[in-house]
């Protein structure tokens, strides 16, 4: 057996689901740039600080990097069944379901299925998911630090954005 003797790290991220008109990563960013202070991030602790420009960055270099957005860009309605899914088996299995942590997963995973409806309802057809982290997610550096550590709970809910975050801790 091996026993690890330097630091242990404890990374984690972030996930954003940016739900929107449109068709493109493009018709995402003057939504964002009129919400701009749900973005204006700055941590105590590192120092690190971001704004929408950041973001909007990073999204790009999503494109830059994989040649295409498209992977990150999906259907709300696709979204929404890995809710579902997600929400059913846990429901189905056999955890205690007066376990805190179930009822706040079970609160969670309603709320953001209530959010994807509301989304298509208003006709928003694509959604971006991303994640920002310390090390690690899409992102990481000043802006993923800033979005993970600031805003891992952030909700938007806008009649032309709607934001929500899960943790992957």
């Amino acid at each position: 057996m091996k026993i690890k003797l330097d630091y242990v790290t404890n990374s984690s991220s972030v996930c954003f689901y940016f739900l929107f008109k449109g068709k493109l990563a493009e018709d995402l960013f003057p939504v964002l740039r009129k919400y701009e202070e749900y973005f204006k991030l700055e941590t105590e602790v590192n120092t690190c600080k971001c704004d929408v420009e950041d973001i909007i960055e990073d999204i790009k270099s999503l494109q830059v990097r994989t040649g295409y957005v498209g992977r990150y860009i999906m259907c709300p309605k696709i979204i929404m069944k890995g809710f579902k899914d997600s929400l059913e088996r846990m429901n189905k299995s056999k955890i205690d379901k007066t376990n805190s942590f179930f009822a706040s997963f079970n609160d969670d995973y309603k709320e953001r299925i209530r959010l994807l409806k509301k989304a298509l309802d208003q006709n928003m057809k694509r959604c971006i998911r991303a994640e920002w982290g310390d090390s690690s997610g899409d992102f990481n550096g000043d802006t993923g630090q800033c979005m993970d550590y600031t805003n891992g709970n952030l909700l938007i809910d806008e009649k032309d954005l709607i934001v929500f975050t899960v943790n992957e801790h």
